[in-house]
């Protein structure tokens, strides 16, 4: 053919560099690389058929007119159902699983009668290996290093009755996620009906955080201080509280004691027995002390140590 070759026109717009996007990239890269989960995609509707099946009781939210399946017409104002619906999918080939999605939900309309459109990040840990309180505590863990390596700040978690109104959130095992006093999400263990109805032996735990709530929080600096050069010193307490107490009543309590040795502390294990410990727990918490002008001596320890055992016990808390 006789014709003139040569390159096309067309315009090319870059990508416009935002906040945003990259937080939602170091997202998928955290999830995929340091926890091997899988990103998936789902639909904006319940799949009303896949849902019944495992005895999901959604809420009423904006339906679609002339929708092409007509039990797929309610778009979803949570994104967790939809995710659940993978994991019945893929229980009985890969029991061992998670995964995540950021998507689409709708809560409803706004004023003007469009769509409050929210965008979430849901994901899923569900295994046969590890126990409920494991996959619980492994979705704990996805949650603080994920918001700490995009806001720098340490979530608090919470318990929230309202949460009740999910018939796939566990009525005991579930608390809320706030960034400086501002809620985010919620986090929990599968409701043992829906469970048993995808699988008996599966453990299953999850999270729904709001991207566009995330964004509105400010990233905190970075801090760098320089390492004390003299040894530091481990103490572990074992606790008696009562099995009410949460452990951020008792993290309030250490609070209390104005001690400029005591760099940190965390929480090592939460132990409950109603025979050994009626209507009580055990909760060990791993101190560090430590001075960046002299090694500690073991009385200075011991007389700290004292000190925080005396507040604690003025708050309830006894060493076990």
């Amino acid at each position: 053919d006789n014709f003139e070759v040569r390159s096309t026109k067309s315009l090319l717009v870059p990508v416009r560099h935002s906040v945003e996007r990259d937080n939602e990239y170091e997202i998928k890269q955290l999830l995929s690389k340091q926890y091997a989960m899988n990103e998936v995609h789902t639909y904006l509707w319940y799949e009303t058929k896949l849902i019944k099946e495992m005895g999901i009781v959604t809420d009423k939210n904006i339906r679609v007119i002339n929708s092409l399946t007509a039990e797929n017409d309610t778009i979803r104002s949570t994104i967790i159902p939809s995710l659940l619906g993978f994991v019945l999918k893929n229980v009985e080939s890969n029991p061992e699983m998670g995964m995540y999605e950021i998507g689409r939900v709708a809560n409803g309309l706004n004023a003007d009668g469009l769509c409050d459109e929210r965008k979430r990040l849901g994901f899923v840990v569900a295994s046969k290996k590890l126990s409920e309180k494991e996959v619980y505590f492994k979705t704990k863990e996805i949650v603080e290093q994920l918001l700490h390596d995009i806001k720098n700040i340490q979530p608090t978690f919470a318990r929230k009755e309202e949460l009740s109104k999910y018939n796939f959130v566990h009525p005991v095992n579930s608390a809320s996620i706030s960034l400086e006093n501002k809620e985010i999400g919620y986090l929990s263990v599968l409701n043992p009906r829906v469970r048993n109805n995808i699988d008996k032996k599966l453990n299953v735990a999850f999270a729904e955080i709001d991207i566009m709530d995330i964004e509105e929080v400010p990233a905190q600096p970075l801090d760098y201080k320089e390492v004390s050069k003299y040894p530091g010193v481990s103490v572990d307490l074992s606790l008696l509280a009562d099995k009410k107490m949460s452990y951020e009543a008792i993290t309030k309590t250490i609070d209390q004691y104005p001690c400029e040795y005591l760099q940190g502390y965390h929480l090592v294990d939460i132990f409950e027995d109603e025979k050994l410990l009626p209507g009580k727990k055990s909760v060990t918490i791993h101190l560090e002390f430590a001075s960046m002008t002299k090694t500690l001596e073991n009385n200075e320890i011991s007389e700290m140590v004292d000190e925080l055992l005396a507040v604690l016990k003025d708050n309830g808390l006894e060493l076990r």
